[in-house]
């Protein structure tokens, strides 16, 4: 439900600022938001996790569930 909401308002937000500030601007400005992103990501634990760290974690939670 929340992924449907959000392709509908994406498309009116981009629709609205292309219109005012032209395509070029608001394809600029998304690859900076995914730039952004991107570099969140490489900078959180999440992304420096291996294989063994998750399959750790994955032991751990299993067994606390039981």
């Amino acid at each position: 439900m929340i992924a449907c909401v959000t392709i509908q308002l994406g498309t009116t937000i981009a629709g609205v600022l292309s219109e005012f500030f032209g395509a070029s601007f608001y394809f600029l400005l998304a690859g900076c938001v995914l730039g952004v992103v991107c570099l969140i990501f490489i900078s959180s634990k999440l992304f420096s996790l291996n294989e063994e760290d998750i399959a750790e974690k994955t032991l751990q939670t299993a067994s606390t569930n039981n």
